[in-house]
């Protein structure tokens, strides 16, 4: 998180607070991060992929407009791989469905011919006295 504030030109201390009340937060971890001048101290960690969303909370007005248009490029960038990742998702889920309906119907079907053939096969056994 410090280094997303330090990329993005926002202080540290006032938006983490804020972003501390957020659902996604429920994630977030606190790791060591090593500095040039004072050497180890713990940051507040996201996952990756949680990143993205936090361009949306914050106002791009203040930063240039070469940062801007790099983080309208990443945010960008991240919507078109979950909208890939979604239907790639249901595809894969379509095919399941078709898959699951095949394998039923054909357990159907046995079921009305393979019962019907034992009943006549086991009529046709001696029966035991």
């Amino acid at each position: 998180m410090f280094a997303v504030c330090r990329v993005l030109g926002i202080r540290t201390d006032t938006h983490i607070q804020r972003w501390r009340r957020l659902i996604f937060w429920g994630t977030a971890r606190k790791l060591l991060f090593q500095t040039v001048k004072r050497g180890r101290r713990l940051v507040w960690c996201l996952l990756i992929s949680e990143v993205p969303y936090l361009y949306s909370l914050f106002d791009w007005s203040p930063l240039p407009p070469e940062r801007r248009r790099q983080l309208y490029e990443a945010a960008h960038a991240h919507a078109k791989l979950l909208g890939q990742a979604y239907q790639e998702m249901q595809a894969q889920y379509a095919a399941t469905r078709q898959a699951l309906f095949s394998v039923l119907t054909r357990a159907a079907e046995l079921d009305n011919t393979f019962w019907p053939a034992m009943a006549g096969k086991a009529a046709s056994l001696p029966s035991e006295a």
